[in-house]
């Protein structure tokens, strides 16, 4: 009995000692986890002031003769002026809350260095003409469909430009059209922008210009009573790297 009684009292001397043992050891509580932070969507809404720059051409700028001297020429050959331009922009885009749909308006300055030049004989008529746009200015709309850090939009308005023509002949009789005028006209196209960071945003797009037509009149050297007129239809395709700084 004693022995029994002896090895109850060692077991339970043992099972405390466990139990304190335990107590002490590292809690095996598992953490939660924590939700990942989701960064907010993009939102175009915001002003913005960039540049742009790239190349116009491609127009139909077909120029005739008409004059009481050499004779009417319908077509000579084509004034549609090409070359690069550089600018400058601003606007302000609203993204409608909880649609991808944004509207905005921008306004752009460009400086143009496009034209074009023909010459040639046709019968006894020497001619040569020459077209040189040096800015233009756009006022614009534009609507677009956002897919995250990407827009895709569409855009149009009216447009003014700086357009100079003359047009010469120097025989059977010496003629001289020059002109320097502005043209009101409209312009349309599409775009895409990029965001790559929350305010920075790159580019690309493509318009169409075209102004009305204007009759453009010179005169007969050595005749008071002579003139020589043609038309001037100015229009061209515009392709342009954009980049813009996003408030």
């Amino acid at each position: 009995m004693k022995q029994l009684l002896k090895l109850s009292a060692i077991a339970a001397l043992g099972f405390t000692a466990s139990a304190s043992l335990a107590a002490d050891l590292p809690s095996r509580t598992v953490m939660p986890v924590m939700a990942p932070v989701m960064a907010p969507a993009f939102n175009w809404t915001g002003a913005r002031i960039g540049v742009q720059g790239g190349w116009a051409g491609g127009g139909d700028d077909r120029f005739g003769l008409f004059s009481n001297s050499v004779g009417n020429f319908r077509s000579l050959g084509s004034l549609a002026v090409r070359g690069g331009f550089i600018g400058g922009h601003v606007g302000y885009d609203y993204q409608f809350a909880g649609t991808p749909f944004v509207l905005g308006y921008i306004a752009d300055v460009n400086l143009n260095f496009m034209d074009r030049s023909a010459s040639g004989v046709v019968g006894l008529t020497n001619f040569s003409g020459k077209s040189e746009s040096k800015w233009d200015i756009s006022l614009r709309a534009r609507l677009g469909y956002s897919l995250g850090r990407t827009l895709l939009y569409g855009t149009g308005g009216v447009t003014f430009n700086q357009q100079e023509y003359s047009v010469t002949t120097v025989t059977p009789a010496v003629t001289s059209i020059k002109n320097d005028s502005n043209y009101t006209g409209y312009t349309v196209g599409a775009g895409i922008e990029h965001a790559v960071t929350d305010n920075l945003i790159i580019g690309a797009e493509y318009r169409y210009t075209g102004f009305s037509d204007k009759k453009l009149r010179g005169t007969v050297v050595g005749n008071p009573l002579g003139f020589t007129q043609t038309t001037s239809t100015p229009n061209w395709h515009r392709f342009a790297i954009t980049a813009a700084y996003k408030f």
